[in-house]
């Protein structure tokens, strides 16, 4: 499931919220108190608001979580891919703020849709693990490392290691 909130669904969702304070307010200006609105739209009320929040929450917990966690949940490497087969691509649109990037693949002839979280590309739906895209983003957001940055921060985490002990 692709996180990225779309247009619509975010419209679905406001739509639902909003149909809970047209029948409030619907309510209150035939003189009817706000408890005696609930008891007879209560299952209404339920239900949208419960509808409004299932389509609004992958977003917001999407905005909520760090990158770094976002990244490293793939347990990442799995797959190996060097930094080779995304340096000539590049996206359209990248907002670093929300983590999202568009690119249009001009011999697909669709658009791609890009988190952290997941992509749209047929890549990403058949193998469920980072795509192209998606490490290209990382790599945008300065979160991804290749296995020579590791080698050396793995050798900088053993000598800071050997110097504390040697110092203890």
């Amino acid at each position: 499931m692709n996180f990225y909130i779309s247009k619509f669904r975010y419209k679905l969702a406001f739509a639902f919220l909003a149909g809970i304070v047209i029948m409030i307010v619907n309510g209150l200006i035939m003189g009817m108190p706000f408890l005696a609105i609930f008891k007879q739209y209560g299952i209404v009320f339920l239900v949208l608001a419960a509808m409004g929040v299932y389509l609004w929450y992958p977003a917001f917990k999407y905005r909520r979580t760090d990158s770094k966690t976002l990244w490293q949940r793939w347990g990442y490497l799995g797959r190996k891919k060097e930094r080779k087969e995304f340096e000539d691509f590049h996206f359209q649109y990248v907002h670093k703020k929300t983590r999202y990037a568009m690119t249009k693949e001009p011999d697909k002839g669709y658009r791609t849709m890009t988190t952290l979280e997941g992509c749209n590309c047929v890549e990403f739906r058949k193998n469920h693990a980072p795509c192209v895209h998606m490490c290209k983003l990382a790599d945008i957001l300065g979160l991804y490392e290749t296995s020579e940055q590791k080698a050396t921060n793995n050798d900088e985490e053993k000598s800071e290691k050997e110097e504390k002990v040697c110092y203890q």
